[in-house]
């Protein structure tokens, strides 16, 4: 009989043990599906705004004036022609990619596809380029 008792303990012991072990196993498993939704709630209450075209606009402006000032004025004197013009294009597409943060990719995917993203910067920055050259190549004619 007595030892039924210590059975009857030791099976009620393990039951215990076991429902406190998945208790807290499913307490971290809803706290992490509560972060989860919180940071999802965050990212989708997002405002979309006119202002992230002129966010991507800006960011290109002030780095192309960077770039022009440390790299292209100091170098560029004389005529510029088409492959000098690609090279650029190449070099400053690479230093606008290295300025823009991952928290800037994501609100400017609030208003561009974000896989379109790279396109519409590469194509911001071939006009930008274009128009630096015809400017820059006119004041050499006059």
């Amino acid at each position: 009989m007595l030892n039924f008792v210590y059975i009857s303990i030791i099976i009620t012991c393990i039951i215990v043990a076991v429902c406190i072990i998945y208790t807290a196993i499913t307490n971290n498993k809803h706290k992490k599906v509560l972060e989860e939704l919180t940071r999802y709630q965050i990212d989708v209450s997002a405002n979309i705004d006119d202002n992230i075209p002129d966010l991507l606009e800006s960011i290109i402006k002030d780095s192309f004036d960077d770039y022009r000032i440390m790299y292209l004025e100091p170098q560029d004197s004389g005529y510029i022609n088409n492959d000098r013009e690609v090279e650029i294009r190449k070099e400053f597409s690479n230093f606008v990619g290295v300025r823009i943060s991952s928290a800037t990719m994501n609100k400017l995917s609030l208003f561009y596809n974000y896989n379109a993203i790279p396109e519409v910067i590469a194509t911001k920055v071939s006009i930008m380029v274009m128009n630096y050259v015809i400017d820059h190549n006119s004041a050499l004619t006059q």
